[in-house]
């Protein structure tokens, strides 16, 4: 931990060893935030972005006046997270999916990817998530950039 580093590092690496140019990224949610953060690291090389349901600090939305310092993997919402029974989690899960879409039809694929994930990696990779602050950065990024947001699900269209 922290695993979205790695990712980051990753994918600066190999983007770098083929001599990528003219990139374009599209990202969702957390992979919203890397495409931002590799915009911002690689900005002569990433033309275009497409960024849905990313904001650069989700922390400063969800929990305005907390640190990233404040925030620890060995959390207590973390180990209860990390050691739910399959149905507790399963119910979580549930909850979760309910929660992404209005989409009923879409709700058992989500299901079944929240449960196909690593455990670990889902929790901490929300840790990871809430400690992210990208607003520094942003001045950096020169890609032409389309940015997409869901609506609030009691909103009418």
């Amino acid at each position: 931990m922290p695993w979205y580093e790695s990712i980051k590092k990753e994918l600066l690496a190999y983007i770098r060893t083929e001599n990528l140019e003219t990139i374009s990224i599209v990202g969702h949610s957390m992979g919203g935030n890397l495409a931002v953060d590799i915009a911002a690291e690689l900005p002569d090389l990433v033309k275009n972005l497409v960024i849905v349901d990313a904001i650069p600090c989700m922390r400063d939305l969800m929990m305005p006046g907390i640190t990233a310092n404040q925030l620890h993997y060995n959390s207590s919402y973390n180990n209860q997270m990390l050691k739910m029974s399959e149905e507790s989690f399963r119910e979580t899960a549930i909850m979760m999916a309910k929660q992404m879409t209005n989409n009923t039809q879409k709700t058992d694929s989500l299901i079944k990817w929240i449960l196909a994930a690593d455990r670990e990696t889902y929790v901490y990779g929300y840790t990871d998530l809430l400690k992210l602050d990208l607003r520094e950065v942003l001045h950096k990024i020169k890609a032409e950039t389309l940015i997409l947001g869901a609506p609030f699900p009691e909103m009418k269209q």
